[in-house]
C-alpha cells in the first residue's frame, strides 16, 4: 500500500469526474418495441390464422405447413432471445464501466445505446417474415418483400445515423 498523503484525492474521486454510468431504458428501447408489436401482432392475427399455417412458399406457392402454435413460437422466441440477449450486453457494459471508473459515460452511454440497439435489428427481419406469414394465410397475399427491405434499411440507417451523429458532437467532433 502507497503512503498518500491525507489530502490526496483519488483521479475518479474528483468533482470533476463524471457520475457513475446507470442502466437506462432508452439503451434497450428498440429491442423492447420491436418484442411488443411482435407480441400485439400475434395477439391480434392469432385467432384469424387457419389451423395449420403455411410457413414456406417455393415461388410463392405454399410447401410446407404447421400448426399455428408452432409458427408463431418459432418467430417469438428469438425474438425474446434478441430482446434478452440486448438487456445482457447493456448490463455487461454498464457493469463494466462501473468498475472502471473515470470514463466517459456520455460516450459509453451514445456507444451503450448504439449497441444495444442494434440488437433489435434480427427482431424487425424476423417481424417481415412473421407478417408475410400472417398476410399470405388471413389475406391470401404475400408482403412485397423488397420494398419492405428497403424501407426497414432506411430506417436503420436514419436512427444509427443520428445516434453516431450525437456521440461525435458529445466528443466535440463536428460531422459535415
Amino acid at each position: 500500500m502507497t503512503n498518500l498523503p491525507q489530502n490526496a484525492v483519488k483521479p475518479y474521486d474528483t468533482p470533476e469526474s463524471p457520475p457513475p454510468m446507470t442502466f437506462q431504458w432508452k439503451y434497450v428501447l428498440f429491442p423492447g418495441l420491436v418484442l411488443v408489436l411482435a407480441l400485439a401482432l400475434v395477439f391480434f392475427y392469432y385467432g384469424q390464422l387457419p389451423p395449420s399455417v403455411a410457413y414456406h412458399f417455393d415461388d410463392g406457392t405454399p410447401d410446407r405447413w404447421a400448426s399455428r402454435l408452432i409458427v408463431l413460437l418459432v418467430v417469438l422466441v428469438p425474438q425474446f432471445v434478441a430482446a434478452g440477449a440486448a438487456l445482457a450486453v447493456v448490463g455487461i457494459i454498464v457493469m463494466l464501466a462501473r468498475k472502471f471508473k473515470g470514463a466517459d459515460t456520455r460516450l459509453m452511454g451514445l456507444l451503450t445505446m448504439l449497441m444495444g440497439n442494434m440488437m433489435g435489428l434480427p427482431q424487425v427481419v424476423l417481424i417481415v417474415a412473421m407478417l408475410d406469414i400472417i398476410t399470405y394465410n388471413v389475406y391470401g397475399f404475400h408482403v412485397p418483400f423488397l420494398i419492405t427491405s428497403v424501407l426497414v434499411m432506411v430506417l436503420g440507417i436514419i436512427i444509427f445515423t443520428s445516434i453516431f451523429m450525437r456521440a461525435f458532437r458529445s466528443q466535440g467532433l463536428k460531422c459535415k
